[in-house]
């Protein structure tokens, strides 16, 4: 990085761009659906776009990249997420190398920076600066995204389905599933109860329903389980979150023991272990389907449901109140209905992971060789 370049940071032009198009989105109603705005939102987005740390750290990318020596760079890998880091990244290499996009998330119709309008970006290659930048070729996780990108505009021989890279983890445990027992008696887990395994979600209000749906439910059963609690990453700090979740097991459960997930500890091998997997959010609940262990997907009324699986009924139980959690407990305890669950899970499967029983990292590997 020059110190002109630094320099060129601080330029009055800059701050004179960022201060008219501030002014601009201030004044006029910039986001209206069906007669509804959503204007403040919007303008909330871009406002803390303009004034974030990663406009500069973007732009100091920008700069450093134009002054290094492309010419033994033949390819460039990177993380596809459509986010603005993605901008210099692209910039300084197109048309110098062959630039891949890997997309790796188990991706759902919830993940909006995937989804775009129809042929939204099929001029994107051709016009860089005033559209959004583009790998010449996308590598995708599974089925539904690469749906997705089509129908946004990606050209057909642009984009493949790689498979899970992100889940190498999760294919090892698939190929290789130790029994149940035996994976309990390794983690010291001596209870004859039932496991019920919950990896919750960061949204507190959230997981109080779930668990307060749960205790009525096995009162209503009398039925003991032995319950284990994931805290999620983003809230294992959190003290007061924590609390709030013993509060409700303290006082309103005579039936269910708990314990709190040790972060050091595989959460594939809970999933194995566990009787029932309950859960309202996040991708663990296709894991859990990739596993043969059919989750109980609660969708709390509360609040917007961010759980993939719901497009999925045939793979899960789909619950969101204490007597539908509680028919879950008893079907979930019927090897035949359960079974009947994995025999169906196949379409979920392919859209979020495409084809598992292919090595993903082989089917990488063969495409850049087509390619570079």
């Amino acid at each position: 990085l020059r110190m002109r370049d630094l320099a060129l940071l601080f330029s009055p032009f800059i701050l004179y761009k960022l201060l008219a198009i501030k002014k601009l989105i201030d004044g006029k109603n910039i986001l209206l659906i069906d007669g509804v705005d959503f204007s403040l939102i919007a303008k909330d987005e871009i406002n803390e776009s303009l004034t974030e740390a990663g406009l500069i750290r973007n732009m100091i990318i920008y700069k450093s990249l134009r002054n290094i020596d492309k010419a033994n760079i033949i390819a460039l890998l990177f993380r596809l997420e459509f986010q603005t880091l993605e901008r210099p990244l692209i910039s300084n290499f197109k048309n110098k190398a062959r630039i891949f996009g890997i997309q790796h998330s188990a991706m759902s119709d919830n993940y909006l920076n995937y989804v775009f309008m129809e042929k939204e970006l099929a001029n994107s290659k051709s016009n860089i600066l005033n559209s959004m930048p583009i790998p010449d070729v996308i590598f995708t996780c599974g089925k539904l995204a690469y749906q997705y990108l089509l129908k946004g505009g990606i050209d057909l021989n642009s984009i493949f389905i790689a498979g899970p890279l992100r889940f190498s983890g999760l294919l090892h445990k698939m190929k290789n599933k130790k029994p149940a027992e035996l994976i309990k008696k390794n983690y010291n887990i001596a209870t004859n109860r039932q496991i019920i395994f919950i990896p919750m979600s960061q949204v507190l209000h959230e997981n109080i329903c779930l668990v307060k749906d749960l205790i009525t439910a096995t009162n209503m059963l009398n039925r003991e389980y032995h319950v284990v609690i994931k805290i999620n990453p983003n809230k294992e700090d959190d003290a007061q979150f924590k609390q709030q979740i013993n509060n409700l097991f303290e006082v309103s459960s005579h039936l269910l023991t708990i314990e709190y997930f040790d972060k050091n500890n595989d959460y594939l091998d809970f999933i194995t272990l566990a009787d029932i997997v309950l859960l309202s959010g996040g991708s663990v609940a296709f894991e859990s389907v990739v596993l043969h262990s059919p989750p109980i997907i609660y969708i709390s009324n509360n609040s917007f449901s961010h759980n993939p699986m719901v497009k999925y009924p045939e793979s899960a139980y789909l619950v969101s109140n204490s007597i539908e959690i509680s028919t879950a407990l008893v079907k979930a305890d019927n090897i035949d209905f359960k079974n009947g669950k994995i025999y169906k899970s196949q379409r979920a499967i392919e859209d979020i992971f495409g084809d598992i029983n292919i090595s993903p990292q082989k089917k990488l590997i063969n495409k850049l060789y087509e390619y570079i």
